[in-house]
Parts: structure tokens; C-alpha cells; sequence
């Protein structure tokens, strides 16, 4: 992640994190996530410098019971190319 990105990620100031801990806390689940897909958001503006990703990943969720369920959980976010070539992630992508 860039500096700036890094500077901003806070998980706990995150209302659906927060909540999503602490419901899984309470109930004692645990869970694990499948490999994350990233694309390219077509309808986006962007740059050799910059592109808008989404990226998404099903979470599945064991409660103490030992149920499972799957929660899909997504992020929009910039990504620049750094000078080596490389991509970073950056801020949260907002708008509509």
C-alpha cells in the first residue's frame, strides 16, 4: 500500500468491520478467505499511472456450532504505479 493509504487504514473505524468482528466474536466464529480477484474497473477513468480495481473474495465463516456460511466481501480501490514499476494500493476509490 502507498503511505497514504497506509496512513488511513484503521479497521476498527469501519462500522461493517466493527460489527462483523464483534458478531463473530460474541459467537465464537472463526473464518478464512478465498484468494482475492482483482479487476480493473472498465467504466472508470485511468491512466498509465493509475487504474480503479475492485477487488472481491468470499469469506467463509465456521461458527462455534460448526455451520458455515459465506459472506462476500468486495473494496474499490486506486492502484499507482510506482517508479520501479511495481503497483501500490492506495486510497479507498468513492464516487458513483
Amino acid at each position: 500500500m502507498t503511505a497514504d493509504a497506509w496512513s488511513l487504514f484503521d479497521p476498527a473505524g469501519d462500522d461493517r468491520v466493527a460489527r462483523s468482528w464483534e458478531q463473530a466474536t460474541v459467537a465464537g466464529e472463526s473464518g478464512n478467505c478465498s484468494a482475492p480477484v482483482a479487476q480493473i474497473v472498465p467504466s472508470a477513468p485511468r491512466t498509465p499511472e493509475r487504474v480503479v480495481v475492485r477487488v472481491t473474495a468470499d469469506r467463509v465463516v465456521t461458527t462455534a456450532a460448526g455451520t458455515r456460511y459465506v459472506e462476500s466481501v468486495f473494496s474499490t480501490r486506486v492502484m499507482l504505479r510506482q517508479g520501479d514499476g511495481t503497483w501500490r494500493v492506495d486510497l479507498a476509490a468513492v464516487g458513483g
